[in-house]
């Protein structure tokens, strides 16, 4: 798809972070805020950034910032009944 693969300047998020107590206060809006307005003064106009799908408060935090999601991230996690098996194929 076109549009998944187009080559631009883009900016990331990797971590941000308010501690509980200071939560509900404008303070991680306030960092997004600042970080966005330097991007736009890098001349960056597209910012992604990950979050845990089973975390509410930063899905519902990331789209008050306006996020739109567009990828979703799978894993699955594999269970050997015999790890000694694995180790033997080396």
């Amino acid at each position: 798809h076109p549009d998944l693969f187009q080559h631009a300047k883009a900016g990331y998020i990797a971590d941000i972070f308010v501690d509980r107590a200071y939560r509900r206060q404008g303070i991680g809006a306030a960092l997004v805020e600042d970080m966005l307005d330097w991007f736009a003064d890098e001349d960056i106009r597209s910012v992604e950034w990950q979050t845990a799908a089973a975390d509410a408060n930063a899905l519902e935090f990331w789209s008050a910032m306006d996020g739109l999601a567009i990828m979703v991230r799978m894993r699955m996690e594999l269970n050997f009944e015999d790890d000694d098996d694995l180790a033997d194929e080396d």
